[in-house]
C-alpha cells in the first residue's frame, strides 16, 4: 500500500511539473472589446493582446470579421509593444492584417499589440476570430511561441444608426525618440540612412516628416530614410504626428558640420548677391523713367 502511495504521489508531482512547464512556456493571443452588446451605431474598439511568460520579439495575425455588420474606421497602435510595423490595413472586407518586431523583447500578462475602432452596422453575432497568428521567440530563431489563441463573440442589438458616440480627444504629443544614422554595405550601398521610430500613447503614430537644414522644408518620410546629404553636414530634424495630429520634433546635430566661417562666408554671400540685384533693379529703374 504504500509503494502505491509513493508511486502516486510521484505521478502528481510529475504532473505539476509537467503542468508548469507548458504553463511558463505558453503564449497565447487574445481579443477583448470595450462592449460584449454594442447597438447598431455603436462606435467599439477591438484590442488584440499577447500574453507570454517568455520574451517575444515579433507577432501578427489577420483578424476575421463580419464586413457587413462592422466598418473599420480607425486604427490605434498607441502604447502598442509593436516597435516597428511590417503590415497593419484591411487587407479585404472583413479582414485586418497586422504583423510587426519588437526590440528587446516583451513579456508578460497582457502587452497590448493593437486596437481597431470599428462602428456597429447591423444587428446579430458578431464572431471575431485571429488566424495565421504567430508570436515569435526572442531567442534568435525567431520560433513560433504560440499555443492558444481566444476568439470572441459579441451580439449586436439593433438601435439608433446616428447614436451620440464619445470620441476620445488625445492631447498627448508622441513618446520622445532619438534618431540614429546607420551605414551598412546591405543596405543602400552603404549610403547613410536615417532610422528612427516612436509611439503614441493616445491615438497612435500618424507618419514622419525629415527636413535636412535650417533652410529645407519638411518631408514625409519612413524609416529608414536615404539622407539626401551624404557627407552629413547639415542637422537633421524629425517631425512625429500621431493620427490626432499632435507633433514631436527632435533634432540630429550634423555630424561633419561645416566650419563657423563657412557660414559667415555664405552669409556675406547671400548679401552680396542681394545687393547686385537690387543695383541693377535701380539702374534698370532709372533707364526707364528717363524714357
Amino acid at each position: 500500500m504504500k509503494y502505491v502511495t509513493t508511486h502516486y504521489l510521484y505521478a502528481i508531482i510529475l504532473l505539476i511539473l509537467f503542468g508548469y512547464a507548458y504553463v511558463a512556456d505558453a503564449a497565447e493571443l487574445s481579443i477583448e472589446t470595450s462592449s460584449v452588446e454594442p447597438y447598431t451605431g455603436d462606435e467599439i474598439v477591438v484590442t488584440i493582446f499577447a500574453q507570454s511568460e517568455e520574451p517575444l520579439n515579433a507577432a501578427g495575425a489577420t483578424l476575421t470579421y463580419p464586413h457587413d455588420k462592422l466598418e473599420l474606421k480607425e486604427i490605434r497602435d498607441g502604447g502598442s509593444r509593436i516597435h516597428f510595423w511590417i503590415q497593419k490595413e484591411e487587407v479585404e472586407p472583413g479582414a485586418f492584417t497586422f504583423s510587426g518586431i519588437t526590440t528587446g523583447g516583451f513579456s508578460g500578462p497582457k502587452s497590448n499589440l493593437i486596437s481597431l475602432v470599428f462602428v456597429v452596422r447591423e444587428p446579430g453575432e458578431i464572431p471575431l476570430t485571429l488566424r495565421d497568428a504567430s508570436l515569435l521567440r526572442n531567442d534568435g530563431e525567431a520560433s513560433n511561441a504560440l499555443t492558444m489563441v481566444r476568439n470572441k463573440i459579441l451580439t449586436s442589438n439593433p438601435g439608433e444608426d446616428n447614436r451620440e458616440v464619445q470620441y476620445t480627444v488625445d492631447e498627448e504629443i508622441p513618446e520622445y525618440f532619438a534618431p540614429e544614422i546607420v551605414r551598412n554595405e546591405t543596405i543602400h550601398d552603404g549610403a547613410p540612412v536615417l532610422v528612427f521610430a516612436t509611439q503614441d500613447k493616445g491615438s497612435g503614430m500618424s507618419h514622419y516628416e525629415v527636413r535636412e537644414g535650417w533652410f529645407a522644408f519638411f518631408k514625409p518620410a519612413e524609416s529608414p530614410y536615404i539622407l539626401e546629404d551624404a557627407k552629413l553636414r547639415k542637422t537633421i530634424y524629425v517631425k512625429a504626428v500621431d493620427l490626432h495630429g499632435n507633433e514631436r520634433i527632435v533634432m540630429l546635430p550634423a555630424t561633419n558640420p561645416l566650419p563657423a566661417w563657412w557660414y559667415a562666408v555664405y552669409i556675406l554671400g547671400t548679401f552680396a548677391v542681394i545687393a547686385a540685384i537690387l543695383y541693377v533693379v535701380r539702374n534698370l529703374w532709372r533707364v526707364w523713367q528717363k524714357r
